[in-house]
């Protein structure tokens, strides 16, 4: 049987995809596929491919159908490019005012990536239950003068949950920012059923532990789908 999907996760060689009709099979790569450019992200989160699934279950990769969208970002040591996550429609920056505290530089880092691949970007501010309202009034003001929309939430008590799922609602986003700033937290929140694992924060290095290892394509209420990547605090831009 053929059919077409979407990539919901890689692990090792072996790709989740979630078939038009509903099902979601676990494939691998057709051999030609394998033998793609080198330092490529041949198949990531949220590619869509045409499928072959054999009588007896086994299922393979065919094609990647053609990316409307990608959030590209510089590889190990800037020399090579890596794709985080495809067809995607916008990025969400989450930050935390506390626990780890925002940096302006590296959430200035994550806009550029949104912004040289051309993908509308949203600034997260979470944790906000930690802080006095004027903090996260103040980066409001500051990234909203430039053009960015600014969410102030909070897992805990339920702040800003509501319009984050309004943004997410129809549409595929990915999530970035650093790790320990409360991106699984979040997606728990607007959907219980994902049961995330949460990290606690390093107390030697004041920084979070890194609880998504893979990227991979959830869906949120209000018929949303993210893709959760991995915390990484070096977002260097790609061929800018």
């Amino acid at each position: 049987m053929r059919s077409t999907g979407q990539v919901i996760s890689t692990v090792g060689g072996v790709y989740r995809v979630r078939l038009s009709e509903g099902e979601t099979v676990e494939a691998s790569l057709r051999g030609r596929l394998k033998r793609g450019k080198v330092g490529e992200d041949r198949v990531v989160a949220g590619d869509r491919v045409r499928i072959e699934v054999q009588g007896d279950g086994a299922a393979t990769i065919e094609e990647v159908l053609p990316r409307e969208s990608v959030l590209l970002r510089s590889g190990t040591r800037g020399r090579t490019p890596k794709v985080v996550a495809a067809n995607v429609d916008q990025v969400l920056v989450v930050a935390s005012v506390r626990a780890p505290a925002i940096s302006p530089e590296v959430m200035d880092r994550f806009l550029v990536v949104a912004e040289s691949n051309d993908l509308p970007p949203i600034l997260v501010v979470n944790k906000t239950d930690l802080v006095p309202r004027e903090e996260v009034t103040s980066l409001e003001e500051r990234y909203g003068k430039a053009g960015y929309p600014v969410l102030g939430t909070s897992a805990t008590t339920g702040e800003g949950l509501r319009r984050l799922e309004t943004r997410l609602t129809g549409s595929t986003s990915v999530v970035v920012g650093p790790s320990g700033v409360g991106k699984s937290s979040l997606l728990n929140a607007l959907n219980p059923e994902l049961e995330l694992r949460v990290g606690e924060l390093s107390r030697k290095a004041a920084r979070g532990r890194h609880t998504t290892v893979r990227a991979r394509l959830l869906p949120v209420g209000g018929g949303g789908w993210v893709v959760d990547t991995p915390g990484f605090s070096d977002a260097a831009p790609w061929g800018v």
